[in-house]
């Protein structure tokens, strides 16, 4: 059924994240929660990975993996922590409404 609607990019990024979740945020995923904050520098290395982005045109210094893609990203990282995950939607929901919606000047 995956491969339905999985193609092979998918399971790398799946595999590529994976590995980046359990060195970044697996470590000190329930002090997040405890402490009510977490590390700005998980979130700085979250974007360079490009996991804001997923939705946004490369045009626009986004990854254009899709909208399967931004699915396996959030389920991904929600497993770990749910706090970290909320972090991506204000970008995204504006970056790809802007995309869908905007202009070129916007």
């Amino acid at each position: 059924m995956d491969d339905l609607f999985f193609k092979e990019m998918h399971y790398e990024l799946k595999k590529k994240l994976g590995n980046f979740l359990e060195q970044e945020l697996k470590p000190f995923k329930d002090n997040i929660n405890i402490m009510e904050e977490f590390p700005a520098s998980l979130i700085h290395n979250i974007g360079k990975m490009g996991l804001f982005g997923p939705l946004i045109p490369k045009k626009y210094r986004g990854e254009d993996l899709g909208l399967i893609a931004h699915c396996l990203i959030t389920e991904e990282i929600s497993k770990l922590n749910v706090a970290i995950s909320v972090t991506r939607t204000p970008c995204i929901l504006d970056g790809y409404l802007l995309n869908k919606y905007g202009n070129e000047y916007q």
